[in-house]
């Protein structure tokens, strides 16, 4: 017969045992029903991808920020799903340039859209928004030579994105630039970041009529977009016509409300 204190021995084994299969069938439940909520999550996740998609391919102020919005949310309910790191990094990229135009810091839009844009492309090299993103973060850095490298190497005759082609207009010169241009918006006429990108830079070189020519061909294209208002406050601004900047600015306050813009464009308006 064994011993008594060699059956408690067994016991405590036994118990032992027992309690780490307990844990090991706890933590599967807990996988399980993880596995769960992501499977229903990623119907949501897909859809709000499609609708952030569509908002910002309208490219203006308004729809970028209702992307960014949709974008985010996803990131909380699936931070791996990959297409969504991809277009938030080109949208955090568009939002950081933007800032930069107003004057205004852009160091967390421009870290985020880097860190999610190098995230996807080491699980896919060839994706087409993480690599828009880094030429665009290239080019926002003034490190055009290293853009127009890689930019290259994604371009040919046949391409059908008009921001490629964009890019290509802003890093080259002469005929090849005005043929770039005019590709991107033959590819979408409609393109309201290509008039209010080339308003901006006409506006910082204080090329006014230039810029009024571009903020009239996105009047035509897009009425009624905070962009256009916002860039005739500028416009304004700089021509020393408080009385129309204050103007301009009011509409587009009323048109942008909540946008995070607003506060940037408030330096304009006091000048």
């Amino acid at each position: 017969m064994a011993r008594p204190h060699s059956q408690r021995g067994v016991f405590r084994v036994y118990t032992r045992l027992s309690e780490g299969l307990a844990q090991l069938l706890f933590y599967a439940a807990l996988v399980l029903a993880a596995n769960a909520l992501f499977a229903q999550a990623q119907p949501a996740v897909e859809a709000q991808y499609q609708d952030a998609l569509t908002l910002f391919e309208k490219r203006d102020l308004k729809s970028i920020q209702g992307a960014i919005n949709l974008l985010e949310k996803n990131i909380d309910l699936n931070a791996e799903h990959l297409e969504t790191q991809a277009l938030i990094s080109f949208v955090y990229a568009h939002e950081a340039n933007i800032l930069s135009q107003l004057g205004q810091s852009s160091t967390e839009y421009l870290n985020s859209a880097n860190a999610f844009a190098q995230n996807v492309l080491l699980r896919d090299p060839k994706n087409k928004f993480a690599i828009k993103t880094t030429i665009y973060l290239l080019m926002i850095g003034g490190k055009n030579s290293d853009a127009a490298k890689l930019l290259s190497s994604e371009m040919n005759e046949k391409e059908t994105d008009a921001d490629l082609w964009y890019f290509q207009a802003a890093l080259t010169d002469g005929d090849k630039s005005l043929q770039s241009l005019a590709r991107a918006l033959e590819l979408k006429p409609d393109h309201v970041w290509i008039y209010s990108d080339m308003a901006f830079r006409a506006l910082r070189l204080n090329n006014l009529s230039v810029a009024e020519k571009w903020i009239s061909a996105l009047e035509t294209r897009s009425p009624n977009t905070a962009d256009a208002l916002m860039l005739r406050a500028i416009f304004s601004a700089q021509k020393k016509d408080i009385t129309a900047a204050s103007s301009y600015w009011s509409s587009f306050e009323s048109k942008a409300a909540g946008l995070p813009v607003i506060e940037s464009l408030k330096a304009y308006r006091t000048k």
